[in-house]
């Protein structure tokens, strides 16, 4: 699942994006790494670590994600929900450098575990859009 949201939230950023909808073929890339990396400065100062006595003590209702939407409510506006798979829900109202310092985060994950695009091949996505 951790790929296909990696690979929805890529296209979701894009046309999300005012400024890379008006990019040219020549800067799209350029445009979306320096989008990612002022995303990554604007909350870096939110980070910290959460103690391991906090994650003890919720270890035990823990769930795999099992399905996530993301909604975007204005230009820079987004709400994520989340369900798990015991049936628990989530809902996070975020910022695009938020959403975006998220996604980069699971991409880290995702790229210590190892995982390739090939090993996991999902029909349907788990990721639903919507604009609104």
């Amino acid at each position: 699942m951790a790929l296909a949201v990696l690979e929805k939230s890529e296209e979701f950023v894009s046309r999300t994006s005012r400024l890379l909808q008006k990019a040219t073929a020549e800067t799209l890339a350029d445009l979306k790494t320096f989008e990612r990396q002022a995303a990554m400065a604007q909350t870096a100062g939110s980070l910290s670590r959460t103690p391991n006595s906090v994650l003890a003590a919720q270890a035990g209702s823990a769930e795999l994600l099992h399905k996530m939407a993301i909604k975007q409510l204005s230009q820079s506006s987004y709400q994520m929900q989340m369900g798990g798979s015991a049936g628990g829900n989530a809902v996070a109202m975020l910022n695009r450098g938020e959403f975006q310092r998220i996604m980069q985060m699971l991409h880290e994950v995702v790229s210590k575990a190892g995982w390739s695009a090939a090993a996991e091949q999902i029909s349907d996505s788990p990721l639903q859009t919507a604009r609104h």
